[in-house]
Order: structure tokens, then C-alpha cells, then sequence
């Protein structure tokens, strides 16, 4: 459900006014789980997502004016500091841009449609990927892998989901270039999840499988993630995605 154009329920701030760390407040009565920011300077132009999905856990992100911890969702009230900052630039260009897509809790919306489709799209690759590691370490798949095979086929993965955002392009093709950078998303951190274990010396199998799991069943009862399933569905090329098992090295 698109909201009102006149009932914008949050707005940016920037932490030094015309310049610094981009600044979401929730203005409305409504949690926000996801937004996309970009921004234009002269020639200078950026981009950044924040999704309560990018992460298993409630609290993904450091404030980064003091690295107090921000939760996930955002709060009606609530002012997030996102990881995205306007430097000034040496043309003196002052920054423009805004927020420009939002998802609720509840599955409502406001912004750009193609925006926000993108924003669904991301968190289905999100949840396909969590779901492509809890099938590789749970059931038959159990203790059959090594985590520095997991390790392996993790970057592996996450390399190719990189390939795939850049050919033919976000773009050229914003849906199709989403979804991969949330499948990319989880390819990476488990990356960072086995190696951090094995240089701490922990690791237990099934850590790696909760981890996997707990993404998962997060994702999966995210409840804007299945109302707009029905409003932006993904193309049919990317439902479902379905990839190979990890295989043993020869």
C-alpha cells in the first residue's frame, strides 16, 4: 500500500546541515525497516540501503558519532544514523538528495515505486540466501562440509552475485541487480561469520548452522517482506533461484 504523498512520514537530516553522516527520522507511528538514500554533488554521486534484513540480529549498526549501538528497525521517534557520509566537496557543490524509498514494518510504503521494488527484490535475495545455507548445513547436509569448505564456497558465491550485479547492470536492470546484492549480502557475512570462528578457534558446525537459520527464520517472518511479495513480485528469472549444493574440493 503506497501512502499519501502529503503524509510523508519520515525526513533526512544531515548531522553537519549541509554536509556529514545521512540522518533518518521517523516521524510517523509506524516502525521503518528499510530506506535507500542517494545523493548528487557536481559529479560526485552516492547511494546507500539500510534493511533490518542485513543482518540475524536486532542491532546491526553503530552511530557513528559516539558507536552506540542503533536497532535495526527504526522506532517512531527515532533519529538512525545511517553508514552513509557527505563529505564537502572541493568544487564547493552542495549536496542534493533525499530519501527516497521506504518500507514499514506493517508492509506499507512511500517513495519511488521502482525504488521500493528494488528494496523487495534485495530482501528476497536476502531470504533465498539464508535459505541456500540453512538447506547447506542442516538435514543430509550436516557435518558433511568442513567450515573451511563453507568458507570457500561462501566467497565463492559471493563473487559470482557480484558478477551478476554488474552484468548487465543496476542500470540497466535495478530489479534483477537488487536481488543479487541481497544474496550477496548473506554470501559475504557468512564469509566473515566462518573465518571469524575458525581464528578464535571456534568452530563448532553447528554454529554455522545457527547463524544460517537464525537469518533465515527472521526473514521469513518478516511481515512487509510478504505483503510485498504481492505488490513486486519478482521477474521469473530470479524465482526461484535454485543453486547447487556446496561441493567438496578435489
Amino acid at each position: 500500500m503506497l501512502l499519501a504523498a502529503n503524509s510523508r512520514g519520515y525526513h533526512m537530516e544531515l548531522s553537519d546541515g549541509s554536509s556529514g553522516w545521512v540522518i533518518l527520522v521517523n516521524d510517523s507511528q509506524k516502525p521503518i525497516e528499510a530506506f535507500h538514500f542517494k545523493g548528487k554533488c557536481g559529479n560526485a554521486g552516492t547511494a546507500t540501503v539500510h534493511d533490518a534484513l542485513d543482518s540475524p540480529y536486532e542491532s546491526i549498526s553503530h552511530r557513528p558519532t559516539d558507536e552506540a549501538m542503533q536497532e535495526s528497525v527504526i522506532l517512531p521517534g527515532v533519529r538512525f544514523f545511517s553508514d552513509q557520509n557527505l563529505s564537502p566537496q572541493p568544487s564547493g557543490c552542495t549536496w542534493a538528495g533525499d530519501i527516497d524509498g521506504v518500507i514499514y514494518a506493517d508492509g506499507s510504503y512511500e517513495g519511488n515505486e521502482n525504488v521500493v521494488h528494488a528494496l523487495q527484490a534485495r530482501r528476497d535475495g536476502i531470504l533465498s540466501a539464508a535459505r541456500f545455507w540453512v538447506e547447506a548445513t542442516e538435514g543430509e547436509a550436516a557435518g558433511k562440509f568442513t567450515p573451511a569448505v563453507l568458507a570457500g564456497e561462501a566467497q565463492r558465491l559471493s563473487d559470482e552475485d557480484r558478477k551478476k550485479m554488474s552484468n548487465p547492470g543496476c542500470r540497466e536492470q535495478p530489479i534483477t541487480c537488487a536481488y543479487w546484492n541481497g544474496r550477496e549480502q548473506v554470501d559475504i557475512n557468512m564469509v566473515g561469520q566462518m573465518n571469524a570462528d575458525r581464528q578464535r578457534g571456534d568452530t563448532p558446525y553447528s554454529h554455522i548452522a545457527q547463524f544460517a537459520r537464525k537469518w533465515r527464520e527472521k526473514a521469513e517472518a518478516d511481515s512487509a517482506l510478504k505483503a510485498l511479495e504481492i505488490s513486486f513480485p519478482l521477474p521469473p528469472e530470479l524465482a526461484p533461484q535454485v543453486l547447487p549444493a556446496p561441493q567438496l574440493p578435489n
